[in-house]
């Protein structure tokens, strides 16, 4: 749903006239200890934490951790860092930010921001979109979305929220 909600994003962007980034090339394989090695070679990204690898890429936790908000519903940054260029209406993606709203009583997540840049280490951004109302999508077992969920949910396990707490928005 993320790479939909991208390609849209992207697609409602022009092409710029600057160059991209230089591209760092894969990792020897999908293996935990080259991806590692990718990782820490080729990414700025001290203190991010790895959520998940997929063939494309990894997917990271801000390491500002994440905040309960007063309406109980938890809020983190994602990153998700491509290990060659993804091709997004007719641009190529290397990285991407995203703001995420994390109903845990649910286990559902909403997109509230993405920005999406040509080069890894968040590098030359070329589209962004946010919204005020959060659109939630369900998550299903061992996907990526689940694994980042997973995560949220546990940093905010037996927190309180702060005071000031109403309805989750967009709830019913």
């Amino acid at each position: 749903m993320r790479m939909i909600l991208a390609a849209a994003l992207v697609a409602a962007f022009p092409a710029a006239a600057q160059d991209k980034p230089a591209d760092p090339p894969p990792p020897a394989s999908q293996g935990a200890k080259d991806v590692a090695a990718w990782v820490q070679t080729h990414l700025d990204a001290e203190d991010w934490r790895v959520l998940a690898t997929n063939p494309h890429g990894v997917l990271l936790a801000s390491p500002g951790g994440v905040k309960l908000r007063p309406d109980a519903l938890a809020e983190a940054d994602l990153r998700h860092e491509m290990f060659a260029p993804v091709e997004m209406g007719g641009q190529q993606m290397r990285s991407d930010l995203e703001h995420w709203w994390v109903d845990c009583a649910t286990r559902r997540h909403a997109l509230m921001r993405i920005s999406v840049y040509r080069g890894n280490n968040l590098k030359d951004e070329f589209a962004s979109r946010g919204t005020e109302e959060p659109k939630w999508l369900e998550t299903r077992p061992g996907d990526e979305a689940a694994q980042a969920v997973d995560a949220v949910c546990e940093a905010v396990a037996g927190k309180t929220p702060p005071k000031g707490g109403a309805k989750p928005v967009g709830h019913p």
